[in-house]
C-alpha cells in the first residue's frame, strides 16, 4: 500500500500530484514561495484508490523565521603546544543561519593546521598542532532573516615564552655591569614571574647562572673582573597554569519555537496534532509536556519524542477532547522555562453543562435548566435542542429545535406519567452529545395532607353527637380545603361518610344516630392533591338515655383486677365547679351503666367510679359531667411514682441492708426479695438470696476492706421487677484498736441524738448480746485536734460508760487509757467509730 500526497494552489481549481510515498509522512518540494496551498492524502491499494482525505486548513509556503541562536560549550579553550584542538559550537535557527569566523577582529582563514566545518547544528574549527600562532580572540557569527547574533572564544597555547626584547647594557663600571630588557610578546600562556640573567667570559664556552629570581627587567651584575670581557643572555620561564577543572558551563534552557505556535493551533476531529520545538541549554534541561496543567498521559494515539537538542507531542485521530492548552517545560540547575501552546480541535460539541435540572414541576408542565457545554468543539453554540419522551416508549420527540436560551418551559404534558429529557447543543460542525435527565413523574408539587389526630365526641345527644379534631402537622403544601367525616356502628364493618360537602372548620354534628348504638368515627383531611390517611378512630361512644334531671354514666371493666375478681363498682358524683364531698349514687352496682337521678338542670357534675373486688376499692377514675345539654366527659389515669430506696449496715464480715416496701406492688403482693452483690473490681454478679420476706438482710462472709455494692428486685406472682442498685460501700471495723500491756482491747462509741458513750471489751462485740462486758479500766483520757492542732492536756478523764458530747465537725479526736498495772499512758488511738445506739 502507498500513498498519493495531492496539492492545489488557491488560484488553481485542478488538483495535482505531488509525490508518492510509503511512509505516512511527506516533504513536498519546489512550492511557490508565499503561496497558500492546500492538501489531500489518497491511500492506494491492489483494490484501487480511497476517498481523499484532506488537510484542514490551507497552508501558506514560507520559511519559518527563528532567530539564530549560539550554545557556548566553553567561552576558552586551552592546548598544549604540539596538540590538537577542536572548537565546535552548536547552532540554532531557522532558515539555517550564515556561519563566518574571525581571529583578532579579521576574518579567520583556513590553512593547512586550521579547518571550518560547517553542518546544520553546529559549526567547527579544527586546530592541528597548536602553535603560538593559534593564540587569540576568535568570534562567531550567525545570521538569517531572524536575526544576527555572534559569540567569543578565547583559544590558548600552552608553551615555554618567547624571548625578552630590547636588550640593552645601562652602565659600566671596572667591576660591574648594569642591563635592562623589555617583556617577550608571547607569555606562553602564563604570566612571567621572574627572569633569569647568566654571563659567559668570552675565552670561554660555559654560561654561568648569575640570577635566577630576577622579578624586575632590569639586572646589576657585579664581582666582575676589571678589563675582561663578558657576554650575557636572559631568559623568561613562565608560571604554570596552575590546576584546571574540566566541567561544563551553565546556561539556562531556552525553547525555541515556530511562530504559528504562538497563535492557536486548530486542528480539525479525526487529523494529527503535532507541536514540535527546538531546546538548548547546559547541562541538557529535563523535558516534559503538560495538558491544562496535567501531565499528559501516553496512549496508543499520543507520544512525546524527545532528543537532546528538540522535543515534539504528537496526537493523532484528534478528538474534542483534546483541545486545551499544552505546555512545554525545560528545566535544569540553570533554571526553569515555560512555553504554552493553545490547541483547539474542531468537532461537534460535547454535552452540556449538569445536571440537567427540572423545576416548578406541575401537573401539565416543567422548567428545564442547563449550562452550555464545557467543551464547545471549536465553535460557537448556535442554538439547543430538547427533547423528550415518556418511559414506556423508546421515540425521542421533539420539543424545541432552535433555543438561543439555556433553560425552557415545556408544557403540554399529561399528568400521572413519566418522563425523560435531554438537550443538545449545535454549532456549525453538527450535533453534539446528549446530556438527560433522570425520570420526572408529573404530578403536582404538593401532596395530600398528614391525617388529622385528637378526634372526640365532646357533645352527645339523643340523636347526635359532636366531634372535634386537630388540624395535621402539615397541609402537604396545599391549603387544605375542608375535612370529610366518617362513622362506623360497632355491628358492622363498613364506614359511613357523615357530611356530603367537605366540612371547612375542625368540628361537626353526626346526626340520625340510633340510640344505644356504639359508633367510632375518623376524619380526612383534603387538599388539590386529595384526601390524607384517616385519621386514627375515635373512643367507641354510645347513645344513652339523658333527661335535664339525669345523666346515664357508661364505663368498661378495669385492665387489672389487682389479682381477684371484681364484684361490682361503686358510683359517686359531686358539683365540679364548687367540689363539695363525694355524694354516693349507689354503693355497689354489677352494671356497666348507671343512670344518676336528681341532678340541677344547667349545672356541671364531676363523676367518679370505682371497681370492687374482695381486698376494696380499685383505683377511681374521675369523668366531670354536665347537664341538659349533654355534658362533654374526660377520662384520666394518674401516674404512679415507683420508689425504691436501701440503707447498708456494715460490720467485719458482714453488712446489713434495709429496704422500703413497693410503692406500686403491680396488682399483687411482693411475695420476696432478691438480692446481689458484686466487688466493684469484678462486672459479675453473685446471688445473696432469692426468698427473702422482710425488707432487710445480713450480708455475710464479705472480705475486710473490699468495695462492694448490692442490687435489690422485688418478685410477686407476676415476675420480677427492675432492680434498684446501692452505692459501692467498703468493709471495715466498726470500732478502734489499741494495746494495754498485754491486753488488746476494742473501743466503741456508740452515740445517740446528743451524747456518745464509750465501751470498752476485750473481745468482738456480737451485736446480738444485749450489751459487751466492760474491760475492768479506771479511765479514758479523750484528746481532741480542733484545727489541726492537737491539744494534749486532758480536760477531763472519763470512764467506761460514761457519757461525753459528739464531737465538732471537722474535729480529730485520739483515746489514751490509763491503768493500775502501767502508769505510762498508752499510744493515741485514732479514727474512731460512732455507731448509733440502736445496733445494740
Amino acid at each position: 500500500m502507498c500513498y498519493n500526497v495531492e496539492f492545489k494552489p488557491k488560484s488553481v481549481d485542478k488538483w495535482g500530484t505531488a509525490c508518492t510515498v510509503k511512509v505516512p509522512e511527506a516533504t513536498i518540494p519546489n512550492l511557490t514561495p508565499n503561496e497558500i496551498y492546500s492538501f489531500r492524502v489518497v491511500a492506494i491499494n491492489e483494490k484501487g484508490k480511497s476517498e481523499p482525505k484532506e488537510l484542514g486548513l490551507p497552508v501558506t509556503a514560507k520559511d519559518v523565521a527563528i532567530e539564530p541562536s549560539v550554545n557556548l560549550l566553553f567561552n576558552t579553550y586551552t592546548v598544549k603546544a604540539g596538540e590538537d584542538l577542536t572548537v565546535e559550537v552548536p547552532v540554532r535557527g531557522r532558515p539555517k543561519p550564515v556561519v563566518s569566523w574571525k581571529k583578532d577582529a579579521l576574518p579567520l582563514k583556513q590553512t593547512s593546521s586550521v579547518t571550518i566545518l560547517n553542518s546544520v547544528t553546529a559549526s567547527k574549527i579544527l586546530i592541528k598542532e597548536a602553535g603560538r600562532e593559534h593564540v587569540g580572540k576568535y568570534e562567531i557569527t550567525l545570521a538569517n532573516t531572524g536575526g544576527t547574533v555572534s559569540a567569543d572564544i578565547g583559544i590558548i597555547v600552552l608553551d615555554k615564552p618567547g624571548p625578552p626584547k630590547a636588550f640593552k647594557v645601562d652602565a659600566v663600571t671596572s667591576d660591574s655591569i648594569t642591563v635592562s630588557w623589555s617583556p617577550p610578546d608571547y607569555d606562553g600562556g602564563c604570566s612571567i614571574s621572574s627572569y633569569i640573567v647568566e654571563k659567559r667570559d668570552t675565552n670561554s664556552q660555559e654560561w654561568q647562572l648569575v640570577a635566577s629570581n630576577v622579578a624586575r627587567n632590569a639586572f646589576k651584575a657585579g664581582r666582575l673582573t676589571h678589563r675582561a670581557e663578558y657576554q650575557f643572555r636572559i631568559y623568561a620561564p613562565s608560571d604554570n597554569t596552575g590546576s584546571i577543572t574540566v566541567k561544563d558551563d551553565v546556561d539556562p534552557p531556552r525553547i525555541m519555537m515556530d511562530v504559528k505556535f504562538r497563535d492557536t493551533v486548530v486542528v480539525k476531529s479525526g487529523e494529527t496534532l503535532k507541536i514540535n520545538a527546538d531546546l538548548a541549554g547546559r547541562p541538557a534541561p529535563v523535558v516534559s509536556w503538560t495538558k491544562d496543567g496535567k501531565e499528559i498521559e501516553l496512549r496508543a494515539r499520543i507520544q512525546i519524542i524527545s532528543t537532546e537538542t528538540s522535543t515534539s507531542v504528537i496526537i493523532k485521530d484528534c478528538i474534542r477532547r483534546d483541545s486545551g492548552q499544552y505546555t512545554l517545560t525545560l528545566q535544569n540547575i540553570a533554571g526553569t522555562v515555560t512555553m504554552p501552546v493553545k490547541c483547539v480541535i474542531l468537532d461537534k460539541p460535547g454535552p452540556c453543562a449538569g445536571p440537567l435540572q427540572t423545576t416548578g414541576l406541575t401537573a401539565e408542565k416543567c422548567n428545564l435548566s442547563w449550562g452550555p457545554p464545557q467543551e464547545a468543539g471549536g465553535a460557537e453554540i448556535t442554538h439547543y435542542v430538547v427533547e423528550k419522551r415518556e418511559t414506556s416508549r423508546l421515540a425521542w420527540t421533539l420539543v424545541k429545535g432552535d433555543l438561543l436560551k439555556t433553560y425552557l418551559q415545556v408544557t403540554g404534558l399529561l399528568k400521572g406519567n413519566e418522563y425523560i429529557f435531554r438537550v443538545l447543543a449545535v454549532n456549525k460542525h453538527g450535533l453534539g452529545e446528549a446530556l438527560q435527565c433522570d425520570t420526572v413523574k408529573i404530578t403536582d408539587p404538593f401532596t395530600v395532607p398528614l391525617a388529622p389526630f385528637s378526634v372526640e365526641v365532646t357533645e352527645v345527644t339523643g340523636d347526635s353527637m359532636t366531634l372535634t379534631w386537630s388540624k395535621p402537622v402539615t397541609d402537604g403544601g396545599s391549603p387544605i380545603s375542608g375535612y370529610v367525616v366518617e362513622r362506623l356502628e360497632k355491628t358492622s364493618t363498613r364506614w359511613i361518610r357523615v357530611n356530603r360537602e367537605p366540612v371547612v372548620e375542625c368540628t361537626t354534628v353526626a346526626r340520625k344516630l340510633r340510640k344505644g348504638l356504639e359508633y367510632d368515627f375518623r376524619v380526612y383531611a383534603e387538599n388539590a392533591a386529595g384526601l390524607s390517611p384517616p385519621s386514627p378512630a375515635s373512643a367507641s361512644q354510645r347513645m344513652v338515655n339523658s333527661t335535664k334531671n339525669t345523666v346515664t354514666v357508661v364505663w368498661k371493666p378495669p385492665t387489672a383486677d389487682g389479682g381477684a375478681p371484681v364484684i361490682g363498682y361503686r358510683v359517686e358524683y359531686r358539683e365540679f365547679i364548687h367540689r363539695p364531698k363525694w355524694i354516693e349514687a349507689i354503693p355497689l352496682t354489677k352494671s356497666l351503666e348507671f343512670t344518676i337521678p336528681g341532678l340541677k338542670e344547667e349545672t356541671e357534675y364531676e363523676f367518679c367510679v370505682l371497681a370492687i373486688n374482695k381486698h376494696g376499692i380499685a383505683f377511681t377514675l374521675n369523668v366531670p359531667f354536665k347537664g341538659k345539654p349533654v355534658p362533654s366527659v374526660v377520662w384520666a389515669k394518674e401516674g404512679v411514682d415507683l420508689k425504691i430506696r436501701g440503707t447498708i449496715e456494715s460490720t467485719e464480715s458482714s453488712t446489713s441492708l434495709t429496704i422500703e416496701n413497693s410503692k406500686y406492688d403491680g396488682g399483687s403482693p411482693v411475695t420476696n426479695y432478691i438480692v446481689l452483690r458484686r466487688e466493684t473490681s469484678t462486672p459479675s454478679w453473685t446471688e445473696v438470696s432469692t426468698n427473702i420476706a422482710r425488707s432487710a438482710v445480713k450480708v455475710t462472709k464479705l472480705t475486710r476492706g473490699e468495695e462492694y455494692q448490692f442490687r435489690i428486685k422485688a418478685e410477686n406472682r407476676y415476675g420480677v421487677s427492675n432492680h434498684i442498685d446501692s452505692k459501692p460501700i467498703t468493709v471495715k471495723l466498726p470500732y478502734s484498736m489499741y494495746s494495754f500491756g498485754s491486753v488488746s482491747l476494742c473501743v466503741f462509741i456508740l452515740m445517740d441524738s446528743v451524747l456518745c458513750t464509750i465501751l470498752l471489751t476485750p473481745h468482738f462485740v456480737d451485736f446480738s448480746h444485749p450489751w459487751p462486758a466492760f474491760h475492768p479500766l479506771d479511765r479514758l483520757c479523750l484528746e481532741r485536734e480542733p484545727a489541726g492542732v492537737l491539744e494534749r492536756a486532758c480536760d477531763r478523764r472519763w470512764k467506761p460508760g460514761d457519757r461525753i458530747p459528739p464531737p465538732d465537725e471537722g474535729t480529730k479526736q485520739h483515746l489514751v487509757a490509763e491503768g493500775e498495772q502501767d502508769g505510762h499512758p498508752s499510744q493515741p488511738v485514732e479514727g474512731l467509730q460512732y455507731l448509733p445506739w440502736s445496733l445494740l
